[in-house]
């Protein structure tokens, strides 16, 4: 794991009391900053259960709020950029739904992916979701072009070095493009 830091302040947080967090597939390490409050989420530790992938991580209720909060979020995106006709790549798109709005109403739309059970639910469902590790200086995960639009919503407060990652995120933006 990397040395913990909170990439608000920049203070280190290897000493720092750690919470565990659970959802129902992983266990994370979460840290308080006790400078500015910022709690920082750190990788997925260990596995909670080993069952196989399913498209519901959550009960039907949940599941539809999600969706809901997803598809307000494709409206909401797509009334600041007009998507249509443009390359859009969604940085952490988790299971792809984002991905899927944006391909039905005739985006170029791509999902990155750094959770194998998460990216694989996507692609069993025909969405192209790339599996990666997070980007590093100079490491290219595959094949990406560049793209109109990168999302990264829910993301970067679940890697090491948020600031890092959007550099690298916008390495691979066309020239004018929307972050």
């Amino acid at each position: 794991m990397n040395k913990p830091f909170c990439f608000v302040c920049q203070i280190n947080l290897a000493n720092q009391p750690r919470e565990f967090v659970y959802d129902n597939l992983n266990m994370y390490s979460v840290t308080t900053c006790t400078s500015c409050g910022m709690q920082i989420t750190f990788e997925a530790l260990q596995p909670v259960n080993d069952h196989a992938p399913s498209t519901h991580r959550f009960n039907f209720l949940v599941e539809q709020y999600l969706k809901l909060i997803k598809l307000t979020r494709y409206y909401w995106i797509n009334s600041k950029i007009a998507v249509q006709g443009k390359t859009l790549i969604d940085w952490g798109c988790g299971r792809g739904e984002l991905v899927e709005f944006f391909r039905q109403k005739g985006t170029e739309a791509y999902g990155v992916e750094y959770n194998e059970r998460t990216s694989s639910e996507a692609r069993s469902r025909s969405i192209p979701v790339y599996l990666t590790k997070p980007i590093k200086p100079g490491y290219q995960p595959f094949e990406l072009f560049e793209s109109d639009v990168a999302i990264a919503y829910h993301f970067l407060e679940h890697v090491p070095n948020p600031r890092l990652q959007l550099q690298e995120i916008k390495k691979y933006l066309k020239k004018n493009g929307y972050i």
